[in-house]
């Protein structure tokens, strides 16, 4: 690949969190927020970027952005790319990587786990230093068929390729599977089913399962997800201790903070 077209290279963006948190566990990462997504799921707070994808966001270089890293280099550790669905600019985060790494930085990819190959081809690249993967609810078809806002037909086809990526992520030695606790869509059982699954793939020291609190937000698609009461931290924290009896690293993710369990 040449460096002109390193050069040239630009990405579909809403925005830019220079110092997160939240984003990659026990790190400070500089987060990206892609445009565009192949789900649409009813309780998503970043639709916007989704549905108003020509109107909000907008095209920047990766220089451009590379430039607004360096200005931060020296209070993070991890560049992560999230959405919407990052892989859907797969070719254009490759480059991104690459140019992270030359920085002297790590990189995150915050993904629903719907393209493998894109994600595969990251990892033998040696790009890839931390993925953070959606398990949205148990990968039963009809249920994630309503949690990802698709017919069953299509979630059973996803269902099948975010098996293979649980299967080429676990290769790594960091990463983070998160479902998020949505009352009305995700239920305790869920999560437990999850963590059965997860129990297969999970194993090393920095392998994490993430339980996530729901909070109501406009941007939900759909209304009933934008208001309501959020789950009392003391019940999430139960249900968390139950899965954390199936897998070795569960953390717990809410607004007081997070707590690893």
């Amino acid at each position: 690949m040449s460096s002109g077209f390193e050069k040239s290279a630009s990405l579909l963006i809403d925005s830019i969190v220079p110092i997160s948190l939240n984003d990659v566990v026990g790190e400070v990462s500089f987060v990206i927020f892609f445009c565009g997504c192949n789900f649409r799921c009813p309780y998503c707070q970043n639709w916007p970027i989704i549905e108003q994808a020509n109107r909000i966001c907008s095209v920047k270089h990766v220089d451009v952005i590379i430039k607004e890293i360096e200005g931060f280099k020296k209070f993070i550790s991890y560049v992560q790319a999230s959405g919407g669905e990052p892989t859907l600019q797969a070719d254009s985060i490759k480059i991104l990587f690459q140019r992270v790494r030359s920085e002297n930085l790590k990189t995150s990819l915050n993904t629903n786990g719907s393209n493998p190959i894109a994600i595969n081809d990251l990892i033998r690249s040696q790009l890839l230093d931390h993925l953070a993967m959606d398990i949205k609810t148990s990968l039963n078809p009809e249920k994630y068929a309503k949690a990802i806002g698709l017919p069953i037909e299509i979630s059973k086809a996803y269902i099948e390729r975010i098996v293979k990526t649980l299967e080429i992520a676990s290769k790594m030695d960091f990463i983070e599977v998160r479902t998020t606790y949505v009352p009305g869509l995700v239920c305790e059982s869920d999560l437990i089913e999850v963590a059965d699954t997860l129990a297969s793939y999970l194993s090393k020291k920095r392998h994490f399962y993430v339980i996530q609190q729901y909070v109501p937000n406009q941007n939900a698609p759909d209304p009933k997800f934008r208001k309501g009461n959020i789950l009392d931290h003391s019940k999430l924290q139960e249900i968390a201790l139950k899965v954390r009896e199936k897998l070795p690293n569960v953390v717990l993710r809410h607004m007081g903070g997070v707590e690893y369990l």
